[in-house]
This record gives C-alpha cells, structure tokens and sequence, in this order.
C-alpha cells in the first residue's frame, strides 16, 4: 500500500517549526474511524487526516482551503463516496 502524496499550493509550518510542503496520506483503516473525534463533520474529517498524515489536528488547521479540499477529496474516494 503506497502514500497518496498531495503537493500542498500552500505549504505550512508545523509545530515543530518545519516547512510542510506536502501531505503524504495513508490508506485509512476501520481503527481510524473508530479513533475520530469531533461533533461536526469538518472537526472529524481535520481529525480522520491528521490520523492518516501523522500530523496534529493543529497542523491540519493551518492547510490553505485549497489544500485541505484536495486532501479531503482522497480521503473521500478512500470510502467510495463522491466528492
């Protein structure tokens, strides 16, 4: 199973202070699902991509619109529901 990598138009500094120019997003699995957090469905979905990027939901908060679309667009055609 590869990484679907997302070339960020905007990258961010994480928390660590390192540039983040792109996003490397692993398959999600069921353990992933059960893992989210969030009442409303874009606190889960900054949760389910932090799970599968490695980042932290505050990195996450920091994308570009642009840039956090495109990252929930893949995971979106993980589960086999249209964008």
């Amino acid at each position: 199973m590869t990484d679907i990598i997302i070339k960020l138009d905007y990258p961010i500094i994480n928390g660590q202070g390192e540039e983040v120019t792109e996003l490397h997003i692993r398959r999600a699995k069921a353990k992933d699902i059960r893992k989210m957090t969030g009442k409303t469905e874009a606190e889960q979905s900054i949760s389910l991509l932090a799970q599968l990027t490695g980042l932290v939901p505050e990195d996450i908060d920091e994308l570009d619109i642009a840039d956090f679309t495109k990252a929930a667009t893949e995971v979106q055609k993980m589960t086999g529901k249209s964008a």
